[in-house]
């Protein structure tokens, strides 16, 4: 087989040559190496990585296991532990997410990483979120109880952020989470259908984005 004289090599015989996204990925990175070995390495994850991403993982998982059994904590921290719990959870998925595609980043169906990645990122930055305007409510409060104390007439005119934080409900909260989280994964679908980027019919494997 000739070689484009674009590159020094040619396109590798382990890639699948009908894969839209394989071949995107040779003529936007090949140019880059003179050889198909040194261009190759680039896709493979080194031992550190690998233990890298088991500790977090490890790490995660004690730290969601802890908030299930020290909920009595979190309340005097001023921390929400529901919000807590999706948080931890969703980091979990995160991790996994990132840990999956780039070690099977030639053959993992990019279905899955575009769902995990709807399921992952989006409730983890809404309960970050949560628990940011759940932590200053608790402090609103305090202060506001404080002023009171030392003036009956004692009224506080806040920002919009103030009264969002003060009138912030976890129950309302959680299932804005949701609800966010469940579009994600109806538009995801949508583009799985179209197929603008991956398909569910022939499904794509492999050299996924998430642009």
């Amino acid at each position: 087989m000739s070689i484009d004289p674009k590159y020094h090599f040619s396109f590798p015989e382990t890639w699948d040559r009908n894969n839209p996204l394989a071949l995107r990925q040779y003529e936007k990175c090949a140019q880059s190496y003179t050889n198909i070995d040194d261009f190759l390495k680039i896709y493979t994850r080194s031992i550190f990585y690998h233990i890298l991403v088991w500790c977090l993982l490890i790490y995660t998982t004690i730290s969601l296991i802890l908030i299930f059994f020290n909920k009595n904590n979190y309340s005097v921290l001023k921390l929400n532990k529901t919000l807590m719990i999706i948080y931890a959870f969703s980091g979990i998925i995160c991790i996994l997410n990132c840990y999956l595609r780039n070690v099977f980043y030639e053959s993992i169906p990019c279905a899955v990483v575009i769902f995990l990645l709807d399921l992952g990122y989006i409730p983890n930055f809404l309960s970050c979120m949560g628990c940011i305007m759940y932590y200053l409510q608790q402090c609103y409060l305090t202060n506001n109880s404080y002023n009171k104390a030392l003036n009956k007439n004692y009224i506080k005119q806040g920002s919009f952020f103030y009264r969002a934080c003060l009138n912030f409900k976890e129950e309302k909260y959680v299932n804005f989470i949701l609800y966010c989280t469940l579009g994600g994964i109806f538009f995801s679908s949508i583009f799985g259908v179209k197929g603008d980027y991956y398909t569910f019919v022939p499904l794509t494997r492999g050299f996924c984005t998430t642009k």
